[in-house]
Order: C-alpha cells, then structure tokens, then sequence
C-alpha cells in the first residue's frame, strides 16, 4: 500500500514536507470458539522518501455474544 501524507502550510507558504512511503503487513487470525476469535497483524513503512520509520503489532480477542431467547423471538 502506497500512503501520501498530506504537507503543512505557515503563513499560507507551503513547507515542503510531504510524506510519502509504502508500507506493507502481515495478519494471522484464529477462531477458538465458535463467539471467540483472535486476530494478530504486524506492519510498518517498507520504503520511503524521507526517512520515515515506523513498526506496528496489533493484537485482537472478539467475543461474540448472541441471546438466543430474544433472537428466536423476534425472527417469528
């Protein structure tokens, strides 16, 4: 993925520090359960014109919650 960050202005004067770099990730996810999943993502810049350097880890647990009673009741 390809990212261009926008530039600042002083005084109506463009600073000339537009941002660009592509950046790139992997994810992984597991379903435990059926209402349990676990989602993990690693990422950051691969390339860029300035010298930017960034790293990111993500790590996700979604439970899932269904009242069955209600859900039934009202699907009739």
């Amino acid at each position: 993925m390809c990212s261009q960050g926008s530039q600042t202005l002083s005084d109506g004067v463009e600073n000339d520090n537009t941002i660009s770099v592509m950046t790139g990730g992997v994810f992984a996810g597991y379903k435990f359960l059926p209402f349990v999943d676990f989602y993990a993502n690693y990422g950051g810049i691969l390339t860029g014109d300035n010298g930017a350097r960034s790293e990111m880890v993500r790590l996700n647990l979604v439970i899932s919650y269904i009242n069955m009673k209600k859900y039934k009741t009202t699907s009739n």
